[in-house]
């Protein structure tokens, strides 16, 4: 668990920085406050209960490792078909 704990808010922690960067910078003497970072991406949403964790794992043994390749190149594939299509608007 201190490990997931460990790669969760290295993972927020990368979140908030890519925010900053994308986010326009408010006018001189306003200050935005901004929210904390979060993400659907973080494995132990509660890091004091190991079970939700143990679960996620046993599930991930249902995909063998040729399964998320071709899943990824799927992915890749629509992307690519959506960035190089011709948005028609009617």
């Amino acid at each position: 668990m201190p490990a997931v704990a460990q790669y969760d808010r290295e993972l927020l922690t990368r979140i908030e920085a890519w925010e900053s960067y994308l986010t326009d910078e408010p006018p001189e003497g306003k200050k935005k406050k901004r929210a904390k970072a979060s993400s659907d991406l973080v494995l132990a949403k509660n890091p004091a209960n190991a079970f939700p964790v143990y679960q996620l794992l046993k599930k991930s043994d249902r995909f063998t490792r040729s399964d998320l390749l071709r899943a990824l190149e799927a992915l890749n594939e629509a992307d690519l078909k959506l960035k190089s299509s011709a948005l028609i608007r009617a």
